[in-house]
């Protein structure tokens, strides 16, 4: 027992256990062990999981009740209780990582499907790889949630105007008049629908109404509204080719018109240049810079 030898229990889920057991608080718990209420949550449910019990009854305002099991457990883990606290402080000892949270923001002209591959090879390198996704329609949203700390990274359409955000600009992808797949016609011919954004760094591409005046027909607030409208054959839209290449492999979507104008699409990802970069975020940044830089290209 004074080795901690507990089969399949990670320590880091004893400290926990041990931590809120003495306050009865989660976010206090949280506090002294310098990680989000979420992540102490999370490792007190992989506890209890791994034990088939409830250790805790948990209140909505964030006080715990140790259930008879927890009363019992903590009996257990009194001969050791003071060697527990004392390899809090350990942060060498890897067996102690605590759930590592990663909040990337994704703005919606990017395909989403990269997200699996990039957190796949991320869990393999940070077993305790804690995720949050954050999907926004606008730049400007990405940009904020940002610089109010909400978000660590974030892969948005446009450079960034605040000075406290750093950036890296990847490769541009064209943008083209897609739908679903019929016979090329002139591009002033057919029927659009647009996005209801028309600002910069919004889902709505750089095309100019005035000197090239198209017929729009519809307009809706998200990208995902507009693929299914243009991929339904009911009006074509003037999209990212990144965002419809694998419409175009299954021959689902087609290019329908040559564009009277040229346009691309910049991706850059973005971060807060005054703050500290953990591991975990400067292996997301180079992932990330590899991407944009080189598979959205294709």
């Amino acid at each position: 027992m004074n080795r901690l030898n507990f089969p399949g229990i990670k320590r880091k889920w004893l400290i926990c256990f041990l931590e809120v057991s003495q306050t009865l608080h989660l976010s206090q718990a949280a506090e002294r062990l310098h990680l989000t209420p979420r992540s102490l949550l999370r490792n007190l449910l992989a506890l209890e999981n791994k034990l088939a019990t409830r250790l805790f009854i948990y209140t909505d305002r964030d006080d715990v009740v140790l259930m008879t099991e927890g009363i019992a457990l903590l009996r257990l883990l009194s001969p050791i209780n003071v060697q527990m606290q004392n390899l809090k402080g350990l942060p060498s000892d890897s067996a102690l990582t605590f759930s590592q949270e990663l909040a990337l923001g994704w703005c919606s002209a990017w395909p989403i499907e990269v997200l699996p591959k990039l957190l796949e090879k991320l869990d393999s390198e940070f077993p305790d790889l804690y995720p949050r996704i954050h999907r926004c329609s606008q730049a400007q949203d990405l940009e904020q949630r940002i610089l109010k700390g909400g978000l660590t990274l974030g892969l948005s359409c446009r450079q960034p105007q605040d000075p406290l955000l750093a950036w890296h600009a990847g490769s541009a992808t064209p943008y083209v008049i897609a739908g679903l797949p019929q016979a090329i016609r002139p591009w002033h011919e057919l029927n659009y629908v647009a996005s209801t954004h028309s600002q910069a760094g919004s889902l709505h591409g750089p095309w100019d109404d005035l000197k090239f005046p198209r017929r729009i027909v519809l307009r809706v607030e998200s990208f995902s509204g507009i693929l299914d409208l243009a991929s339904s054959g009911l009006a074509a839209a003037w999209l990212p080719l990144c965002l419809v290449s694998e419409f175009f492999k299954l021959q689902q979507m087609a290019m329908l018109a040559s564009p009277p104008q040229e346009a691309a699409l910049i991706p850059y990802l973005i971060w807060r240049a005054d703050r500290e970069i953990s591991p975990l975020v400067q292996r997301t940044r180079s992932l990330l810079v590899h991407y944009i830089e080189t598979e959205l290209a294709r």
